[in-house]
């Protein structure tokens, strides 16, 4: 049976605290887990717990013995591919300068020059990255 291997005191510790003060629930639930690993609770006893697959729970042991405390956490996770380039960012940002109020005809400005149709959502979003969103120009949709 795979178990997590015998804590130190430290590691006891910064799992009781991470179980109890963790920034996330998930981190909670994974210190709380191997904790209880190291106690001598079982795979198969700790999967009703703690209301995840068996590979989950074998996962997190995984993690915490190759990356200790960092393993707890979330792996950082890319999202979608942003639409327009920097340089495009930058001729967006130039478009609404031009115009705050008018932000579809940024939007149509843009798709006509880049090739590249988006919705007024993306836009809003691609302006809020470059710190460009004016109250106006964040509640069009």
């Amino acid at each position: 049976m795979k178990y997590v291997k015998p804590l130190t005191e430290a590691e006891q510790v910064t799992l009781q605290e991470a179980w109890k003060y963790g920034p996330t629930a998930r981190v909670r639930q994974r210190a709380h887990a191997l904790y209880l690993s190291a106690q001598g609770f079982r795979i198969p006893q700790l999967v009703p717990i703690f209301e995840v697959d068996r590979d989950t729970l074998s996962g997190w042991m995984d993690d915490w013995e190759r990356d200790g405390v960092v393993g707890l956490f979330d792996a950082s996770r890319t999202g979608r591919p942003l639409i327009y380039s920097v340089e495009e960012q930058q001729r967006l940002r130039e478009l609404v300068d031009e115009e705050p109020r008018q932000l579809k005809r940024a939007q149509a400005q843009l798709a006509a020059e880049t090739g590249k149709p988006a919705s007024t959502k993306t836009l809003t979003r691609a302006l809020k990255k470059t710190s460009v969103v004016s109250g106006s120009a964040a509640g069009c949709r």
